[in-house]
């Protein structure tokens, strides 16, 4: 995934991305575009929206500080985006403080039942 010079979302297959890696420019004729919406919905990751707060878990320490996910606002939605493999989400949790953050935000909370990791 790379972000095109109109702001599109490029998605590339892993020999344009390596390519890309090594400086050589993809043909955009030849991928897919998305808008920073669609964009999420397919790839679940964070960077594409504001974010908003982190969601700790029990494993995050001082040591470890990743958070077990992300909570973002896109195409005027509150999102949940979960971050680590090793950790299953709780829903009720994440509902919790979505509708909350959602609440100060003043945007809906968009609930899903089964969260994919970024």
């Amino acid at each position: 995934m790379s972000v095109h010079p109109r702001g599109r979302i490029c998605i590339l297959n892993e020999m344009d991305w390596e390519n890309l890696q090594r400086g050589i420019k993809p043909n955009c004729r030849d991928h897919v575009h998305l808008g920073k919406v669609r964009a999420f919905d397919l790839t679940r990751h964070p960077s594409l929206g504001r974010i908003l707060a982190f969601l700790a878990s029990s494993a995050t320490t001082h040591e470890n500080p990743a958070p077990a996910g992300v909570f973002i606002e896109i195409g005027g939605f509150v999102e949940y985006a979960h971050l680590r493999r090793t950790s299953k989400p709780r829903l009720k949790s994440i509902y919790a403080l979505g509708e909350k953050i959602a609440a100060d935000e003043q945007k809906p909370f968009r609930r899903r039942t089964f969260y994919l990791v970024a």
